[in-house]
């Protein structure tokens, strides 16, 4: 995993962007996420420079790397995240139509955003043949998180490594 800090031209543009967004069909926190996940995807783009690295936000995908299409899933959290937290998809996002997914893990401390992890990288498809399905109302036991809506889950490390993107 790589632990980046969270620029501050990143979260002034995070904000501007999820205010002019509001809320998404389905969206799990009603809006209230746009900027976790936003602060996640101009983090991999940063990190991968704009020359490899372009977001999109489409409805499939966040970000193509390398022309590659990704969809970017950031968790918002109170810790750093640990290898055994788990990546999650809502089921009803697998029909999107992307590549890969990658998890980044955005950490808050005193309700600001303090640094941003970038947790790892997968296949849809060997996500969805990897992962387990968390049904609406369980408990996911590796972070005690309860899902509101059925999700798959992986551990992060089961994921690739950020790094193999570089190559």
């Amino acid at each position: 995993m790589i632990e980046l800090s969270v620029n501050q031209d990143d979260i002034v543009s995070a904000c501007a962007e999820a205010e002019r967004i509001g809320a998404l069909k389905r969206s799990i926190l009603l809006g209230k996420g746009n900027k976790t996940g936003i602060l996640g995807e101009l983090s991999v783009v940063r990190y991968f420079g704009n020359d490899a690295a372009v977001r999109a936000s489409t409805y499939d995908y966040d970000i193509l790397i390398n022309g590659i299409t990704f969809d970017v899933k950031t968790k918002r959290r109170t810790v750093a995240a640990k290898l055994e937290y788990n990546a999650a998809i809502p089921e009803y996002q697998l029909k999107q139509k992307c590549d890969y997914y990658l998890f980044t893990s955005l950490r808050i401390a005193g309700g600001w955003p303090v640094g941003i992890t970038l947790c790892g990288w997968i296949g849809k498809s060997d996500f969805v043949k990897k992962s387990k399905l968390v049904q609406a109302g369980s408990r996911d036991e590796s972070n005690d998180w309860y899902c509101s809506m059925d999700c798959l889950v992986l551990p992060y490390r089961d994921l690739l490594p950020i790094e193999d993107l570089k190559k």
